[in-house]
């Protein structure tokens, strides 16, 4: 079963609408392709830079370093997993991968656009 790593978007409904709706329609699934991880989303008011007003925004906050805790647990299972793939375009995950082949696996980095 592959893992599914993120964190639903709360307080903008413009980015919110199309991911919320991708989550919903996969866990309908039966049997689930995926499992879901959900990372923590915490609200930040940051200054707007034109008007100086306070806007809430969301951060994603420990999805990232989940991903690459599952994905090191997962290497170190010598006899469940031989290849991992990781669909990311976040560089931190580096580490991670660079440790999973340290152990022998192969890994597979797809970068999405």
């Amino acid at each position: 079963m592959g893992k599914y790593f993120t964190s639903r978007i709360k307080n903008n409904p413009d980015k919110r609408k199309r991911p919320n709706l991708y989550l919903d329609a996969l866990q309908t699934l039966d049997p689930a392709p995926l499992k879901i991880y959900y990372g923590d989303d915490q609200s930040e008011e940051v200054k707007c830079r034109s008007c100086q007003a306070l806007i809430p925004e969301d951060r994603e906050k420990q999805t990232d370093v989940k991903t690459a805790t599952h994905m090191l647990l997962n290497a170190f299972s010598n006899n469940k997993v031989d290849d991992l793939i990781l669909i990311t375009a976040d560089s931190d995950q580096c580490p991670a991968v660079k440790a999973a082949q340290v152990l022998g696996k192969h890994v597979l980095v797809v970068l999405p656009p």
